[in-house]
């Protein structure tokens, strides 16, 4: 292995070596012009048309048997006449940690004059190449990148690797694949896709802003994705049956204009705590149904508190460890199982002087028993009507609240 090794390093430093002389022609450090007949246009077609790549490598020696090599590999990628992409990835092999692969990019704008190329990058750095034989070299001399042609696939990958942008059904997505964010963008209802057939399915999401003027979240919009930050604007409806089922959310914000919270819009987001519905002292919520398995699978802690205007909630609506519900006056129908918790104790607020007619309530994580670990509490004057009707009846302790 260590033979291997410093066959490897020593060839490499040939070839740089070789590199360095080849390009030294004149005094690097100064800057020194050795291609002085070509203009600041022709040069910046020549950074355009290829892709400039340099190289380093190390390599060391640990106790006993152990070695490592590291290999750096960076591509300097001219994209536009002012501004480009640096590709940077290094490989390590390790005898005791094994291999690895580490990739990376930032953006750059540049500004070329009198055969010298100035980047500034992203994060405030900002460097001088100088173009000498063909090649870009550092001012010192200790960098040296090789023009290399661009290709198809070339260009493909440089458009991988900015800004993606597409429209469907009358609304438009951005996908930024370095902040690996979606913005979604446009006016009215977004389209209900099957599974697989997003135009972002291939992307690799970790957050997703909707801006003002979206009014609906499609069916499937972003079912089973690696999404774990959402973004909702108050223009929104309607968000739809599986919409952000199975991703990793862990806190959702729902706008007081949501209208509907479809069948399984939720369900199965396993890291899904905390759920913040948007209304204020003076019911300013739209919320009128909450669907089938809308929350189902999810581990909801905070007590949970709906507006007045929810009138439906489906069942196996919600799961978690909740030990409060509060339900407003026009709630008539709740679904079976409708409050999954495993808290061994709760409190169930319903402030509605009839109970909902359409009703098969279900608390706790078994069957109907569990009902009498939860105490349910009523308008003032109204605990007879629900000890005398199933299944409120179920609950050991009633008492009258003045809500």
């Amino acid at each position: 292995m260590e033979k291997t090794i410093n066959n490897w390093f020593c060839k490499w430093n040939m070839l740089k070596t070789g590199l360095v002389a080849l390009v030294s022609v004149g005094c690097l450090s100064c800057g020194n012009n050795n291609d002085g007949d070509i203009s600041d246009s022709d040069l910046i077609q020549a950074l355009q048309i290829n892709k400039w790549i340099t190289r380093d490598a190390s390599s060391g020696e640990g106790t006993g048997s152990h070695a490592w090599v590291d290999l750096e590999t960076t591509i300097l990628y001219f994209t536009t006449s002012n501004s480009g992409i640096s590709y940077w990835i290094q490989k390590d092999y390790d005898t005791d940690l094994g291999n690895s692969t580490t990739k990376d990019y930032s953006l750059f704008e540049y500004f070329v004059s009198d055969n010298s190329v100035t980047l500034y990058f992203e994060n405030s750095y900002n460097t001088t190449l100088y173009f000498q034989s063909g090649y870009l070299v550092s001012e010192s001399g200790s960098t040296i990148y090789e023009p290399s042609q661009m290709s198809s696939s070339d260009y493909e990958f440089v458009r991988s690797l900015g800004p993606q942008s597409g429209t469907s059904g009358g609304i438009t997505f951005t996908y930024d694949p370095r902040a690996k964010k979606l913005i979604i963008s446009g006016n009215g209802n977004m389209q209900n896709y099957k599974v697989g057939t997003q135009p972002w399915a291939d992307y690799d999401i970790y957050s997703v802003e909707v801006e003002e003027g979206i009014t609906s979240i499609g069916d499937n919009a972003f079912y089973n994705m690696y999404i774990s930050e959402v973004d909702l604007p108050s223009s929104l409806k309607r968000i739809g049956k599986q919409a952000f089922a199975n991703t990793l959310l862990k806190e959702v914000y729902i706008p007081s204009s949501v209208e509907e919270v479809c069948e399984a819009a939720f369900a199965g987001c396993n890291y899904l705590t905390t759920i913040n519905f948007d209304y204020d002292s003076n019911e300013n919520s739209s919320l009128k149904i909450i669907g089938d398995l809308a929350f189902s699978g999810c581990k909801i802690k905070q007590y949970m508190r709906f507006p007045n205007q929810l009138e439906t909630i489906g069942m196996m609506a919600f799961s978690g460890s909740f030990s409060i519900v509060h339900l407003g006056k026009n709630i008539r129908s709740i679904g079976y199982g409708a409050f999954s918790s495993s808290a061994s104790r709760g409190s169930f607020y319903i402030n509605r002087e009839t109970p909902p007619s359409e009703t098969s309530l279900v608390l706790g994580i078994n069957d109907e028993l569990s009902n009498d670990i939860w105490s349910l509490h009523v308008p003032v004057g109204c605990k007879s009507n629900y000890s005398s009707k199933e299944p409120w009846n179920k609950f050991k302790y009633i008492f009258e609240y003045n809500f």
